[in-house]
Parts: structure tokens; C-alpha cells; sequence
């Protein structure tokens, strides 16, 4: 044998023996397969669905059981901020929730359930210590079981959307809306308050598959069409008379909170071609004319050549950059108005909310004007890619739609300083109003998924936060394998640890909440900047670990803080959604977090002999 080695080759070594040879695919050869024996014993799953009544885990009477739901009144905001009852104000209210996807009809068959098996769902619910269900997206629950067979195939351009009573009834599942009537008089009945969504991506039609770019969360920015059919099933179903409470749902106590659409925000990922049109005609009443455009960009440009926009175009300063930005706050202040004014013509004059899926300031002035703030919140959200190996056998005994892919988690810890899930969402909280998380997870798949029962019940607390709700299906009355995208699902062991632990530290009040806050004042001169698309810095951020933090864009001196600050540095956010990731240099939020513990020890937030 004649080897050359060649320079800066360090480290090369020869070795003689026996060649292990490796049979099959090497790929799988390193998986890991746990085997039947002293480590791993066998059991079945389907017996931690259903918590038994009496035992230890029945944490129905954990904390105090309204009965029925709405017995104290309508939910208001109290006057520090606190979410309580209109006929118990004195006594704030926490709402321990879960996602509870009723359009997955696939395996559970929602659309079959009888009294007796609703019945039973809702006394699994009470039993987990539950007194809240977010009905989460319900608009393919109330198709009915059609779209998942009839209509799976089509997209928005394949149907007609419902502009009248008699052609939307046409397109409801009677059946499926009776039961939805029966499971909200059955939570109501045992003390479990509801919340749910009157929209996402295709509202009440018969198309299944609609993307982000091409469904209503897009075209009720300004399509008269979609927004006359969010105007006509908001009013159909806020006016509709429960048969098995005798309330109408705009008059329902038991209902805490509306959510108008699911995450609506913009996303630059998925691009904003549908706000071109609106765009050209906003710069078409400032300007008036192609050359006072050009003049004003800078570059040779027409109204009807302005391109799509992007985020580059957003970050790139200038007045195009300020065009770009005053058009999109404009754009979500006044989506959000007509929102309000149109769910209050219902009737309704309950607690509503929007905004809740990216961390970013561009979102707080369309935040400003709601009564609540609500947000979602990821570590390792599942991602999708190519099969690998091409070649591998894959058995599909569900889901066949997976054929020829695979699930992708980040495999990192969740305890980081600067760029921590938590710390994004805490400064995105408006301190003096309630604070509800209503989508979050650790995906189980990932290997420091036990770091989540802690955290969450102790930052959870710590923060003063008035709801959690994990995502999602956390309460099951059927098994199947846990998925990657099934999140915090029954069958995730570190899903049920972080609900056993929130349940004590935070629902029951074991953990205290920190007695000073931190407000971060977000002037006018920013959403005037680049830095409207980015977030709080995590140098900022990283105080949730110390005490109650947020952020305002109202008032420069919030009255519910104990130290106001103006943050200097934010970062380059990208809108890749919940799981937003901070672009930023941790020397730089060092020296940030430095000085804000310092001003913490200068204002009596940390007490003397605190070591951090």
C-alpha cells in the first residue's frame, strides 16, 4: 500500500484488523429500535386518556369549578389589567385550556358522536382540570364530514363562496352544528368556559385545500366577497340560539373569548401578492402621478409596475421603505377595526382578539386597539422534507398523504438566553391587559422536550400569564401514534408532564408571579424605521427569567410597570411565524442584558443579595 499524506493531514491514523461490514441500508442501521425487555416494558397506550374519576390524577376540583359556566357573569378586564367575572371582579380568573381540533374528523369521527360519547369527552376534559376548551379553526366541522371525502380536492377556484342564509345553510352540516350546540352546553354544564375561532383558511365552503396566499386569512384585506361571508356566518352563528342552553352565543356568558381568524398576520414567507393591488392604489391617492412616485422612490416606477412587497423592500430605509410600512399598519389597523365593529353589530360584547401568530413591532398598532393580547408560540415546530433515504420503505397505515416525506425537529435545548420562545412572547404582552397564550408546544420529538414542564409552569407564572392553552388534542378518547405534528397530543408523555405541572404551579397558584414589571416603551420613531419588522432585542427579552416583562406602544410610562425602558436594539426578525427566530449577536444582547439588570438592582426589582 503506497499513501501520500499530505500537509496539514493532522490527526490521520492507520489501522489493522477486521473490517466490520454493515448489511442493509447504513442509514437505518443506526436507528434506534427499543426492544421488549429490563429497560423497555410494554404498555398500553390508551390507558392515559381518560384520567379515572377519584383517583390522583382527577384535578376537577383542583381549583374552584364555576357550575355552571358563566355563573358569575360576563368575562371584563378589571382595572390592573386582569381578566374576572362582571359579578366577581375582587377574584381574577385563570383559564387553563388546550387546543381542541374538532375539523380533524379523520380518525376520532367527531361527525358521529352521539350525546352519550360527547358526554363522555367532556367529563375526560373536567377531569384533566381543564375549565377552558379552545375550539380551534371548527369552519370544516360545520362543512361536515363532505370535505374530507367529497370535497378534499378542491381549492377556493373550485367553489362558490356563500353570500346569503339560504346558500350558506346549504353548505352547513346541520347535524355537525347541533353538535357543536351540544358539546358547548356539556362543557358549560360542567364548568369549562369556551373559546374558538370564527375563521381560517376557508371559512364555510367546500374547498379543503387553500393556501395561506390564496385563502380568506389573505383575501379579507380587501375582498368585498370574503368579508360579506365572514359578515354573514360571524352573524349567523353569534345569533344562533343554542337549543340546549336556550342562549344565543352572542349572549352566552360561558363564551370568554372570540378570536376573529386564525393567525392572520402577514407572512413574507408565503409572500403578499394579494395586498399589490391595495398597495398601487394607496400610492396612487398620495401621489397622484407615475413621476411624483418615481421623484419620491427614487427610481424610475409606475403605479402600475410597484412590484409585490417583500421584506427587503421594508428593511431597505428610504420612502419606499415608508410607504411600504405606513401601507401594511394602515392595512391591519383597519382590518382590525372592521373586525370590531362587525362582531360588536352581532351583538356580542365580549373579550375578542387577533394578531397572534409573529413577534414582531410591526404588529402592535393593529394590537393597540384590541382588549387583549393573545400569541402562539413554538420550540421545534416540526418541519417537512424529502424522504431519506429515497428508497426507504414507508408503511402508512395513516396518513397516506405523508407518502414520500418526513418530519424534520431541531434536536437543540429550549434553555437559551437571547433567543428563547418564551422571552419572545412575554415582550410581546401589553402590560395592563390580559395576557392569554393560546397555541404553544415543545414538540415531544425533540430530545430536551422534559425541559418543557418546568419552564412553563414556572416562567408561566412567574410572568402572571391569565391562560395557557397547549396545542393540541391534549384530551383524547381514542389512541394513535404520536406524530411529530401532533405537538403537545394525548399520547405525548412530555404533553401530559408540562399540563400536570402547570396545573399545580401555575393554575393552582404553587408558583408566585414576580411583584414588578418591566415595560418596554416602543416609540413612534421605530414603526418610522427598519426596525417595525424585527422584535424586541433578545438582550430585552432574556428579563422574563427575572420578572413580569412587556411591551407598549401607547404610552411612553406604562402605569401597570415598575421601570419603563425604551429599547435601542432590536432584531432582524424573519416571519417565519411562531417559532420567529432573533438574527442577532449575543455579545451585543450581553451588554444590553448587563445594563437592564443593572437598572432592575437600581429600582428595587431585584432585591439586595440577589446573585444574578
Amino acid at each position: 500500500i503506497a499513501v501520500k499524506v499530505l500537509a496539514g493531514s493532522k490527526g490521520w491514523r492507520f489501522v489493522c484488523g477486521k473490517v466490520p461490514a454493515i448489511s442493509g441500508n447504513p442509514a437505518l442501521a443506526r436507528l434506534f429500535k427499543p426492544v421488549a425487555g429490563k429497560e423497555f416494558r410494554p404498555v398500553d397506550p390508551a390507558r392515559f386518556l381518560e384520567v379515572k374519576p377519584g383517583t390522583a390524577l382527577d384535578f376537577s376540583q383542583l381549583t374552584e369549578r364555576h357550575l355552571p359556566a358563566g355563573k358569575f357573569g360576563r368575562l371584563v378586564v378589571r382595572e390592573d389589567g386582569r381578566p374576572a367575572f362582571e359579578q366577581r371582579k375582587e377574584k381574577p380568573v385563570r383559564f387553563f385550556s388546550f387546543n381542541w381540533c374538532i375539523s380533524g374528523m379523520w380518525r376520532p369521527e367527531y361527525h358521529k358522536w352521539d350525546k352519550p360519547k360527547m358526554d363522555r369527552f367532556a367529563d375526560a376534559v373536567l377531569h384533566r382540570g381543564y375549565n377552558l376548551v379552545r375550539i380551534h379553526i371548527p369552519e370544516q366541522f360545520f362543512v361536515g364530514w363532505d370535505i374530507v371525502t367529497k370535497y378534499r380536492k378542491n381549492t377556493e377556484k373550485d367553489v362558490s363562496i356563500p353570500q346569503t342564509v339560504a346558500e350558506l345553510e346549504e353548505v352547513l352540516d346541520k347535524g355537525n352544528l347541533d353538535r357543536f350546540d351540544y358539546l358547548v352546553a356539556a362543557f358549560r354544564k360542567r364548568g369549562i368556559y369556551v373559546t374558538f375561532d370564527l375563521a381560517g383558511r376557508a371559512m364555510i365552503t367546500r374547498a379543503y385545500n387553500v393556501s395561506h396566499a390564496n385563502g380568506f386569512k389573505a383575501h379579507l384585506f380587501h375582498s368585498r366577497i370574503h368579508r360579506n361571508h365572514w359578515k354573514l356566518f360571524t352573524d349567523y352563528l353569534m345569533k344562533h340560539v343554542n337549543p340546549y342552553t336556550g342562549t344565543a352565543y352572542r349572549d352566552e356568558p360561558a363564551i370568554v373569548l372570540v378570536n376573529f381568524i386564525n393567525e392572520q398576520d402577514l407572512r413574507f414567507a408565503s409572500g403578499l401578492a394579494f395586498l399589490t393591488g391595495p398597495f398601487r392604489e394607496s400610492l396612487r391617492a398620495k401621489y397622484r402621478s407615475d413621476a411624483a412616485l418615481s421623484a419620491a422612490w427614487g427610481v424610475p416606477v409606475t403605479f402600475d409596475t410597484v412590484p409585490e412587497i417583500t421584506e427587503s423592500d421594508l428593511r431597505g430605509g428610504g420612502r419606499r421603505a415608508q410607504d411600504t410600512g405606513d401601507f401594511l399598519i394602515a392595512t391591519m389597523r383597519e382590518m382590525t377595526t372592521w373586525f370590531y365593529r362587525t362582531i360588536r353589530a352581532t351583538g356580542y360584547p365580549g373579550l375578542v382578539n387577533h394578531w397572534d401568530m409573529i413577534m414582531r413591532t410591526l404588529e402592535l398598532p393593529g394590537r393597540a386597539l384590541l382588549p387583549v393580547v393573545a400569541q402562539h408560540t413554538y420550540f421545534a415546530h416540526p418541519g417537512k422534507a424529502a424522504l431519506y433515504p429515497p428508497n426507504y420503505r414507508q408503511r402508512l397505515h395513516y396518513g397516506a398523504w405523508l407518502k414520500g416525506t418526513m418530519a424534520t425537529v431541531s434536536q437543540t435545548s429550549s434553555l437559551s438566553l437571547f433567543d428563547n420562545y418564551l422571552g419572545r412572547a412575554a415582550a410581546t404582552r401589553v402590560l395592563g391587559k390580559p395576557f392569554f397564550m393560546t397555541e404553544f408546544s415543545h414538540c415531544g420529538y425533540n430530545r430536551f422536550a422534559h425541559e418543557a414542564p418546568p419552564v412553563w409552569a414556572a416562567f408561566a407564572s412567574l410572568q402572571d400569564w391569565q391562560m395557557l392553552t397547549p396545542h393540541s388534542n391534549t384530551v383524547k378518547l381514542y389512541y394513535q401514534p404520536f406524530q411529530p405534528n401532533a405537538f403537545d397530543a394525548a399520547e405525548s408523555l412530555s404533553g401530559v408532564m408540562n399540563s400536570l405541572f402547570c396545573a399545580f404551579g401555575w393554575q393552582r397558584g404553587d408558583i408566585r408571579s414576580a411583584k414588578h414589571a418591566v415595560s418596554f416603551h416602543v416609540p413612534e420613531k421605530v414603526l418610522n424605521s427598519p426596525d417595525y419588522t424585527g422584535a424586541i432585542g433578545g438582550g430585552y427579552n432574556a428579563l422574563f427569567l427575572l420578572t413580569k416583562i412587556g411591551s407598549d406602544y401607547r404610552n411612553p410610562a406604562n402605569p401597570a410597570a415598575t421601570l419603563q425602558v425604551e429599547p435601542e436594539h432590536f432584531s432582524a426578525a424573519r416571519s417565519m411565524g411562531m417559532w420567529v427566530k432573533l438574527n442577532e449577536e449575543n455579545r451585543r444582547n450581553l451588554e444590553i442584558l448587563r445594563q437592564q439588570v443593572a437598572n432592575l438592582r437600581r429600582a428595587g426589582v431585584l432585591p439586595a443579595g440577589n446573585r444574578t
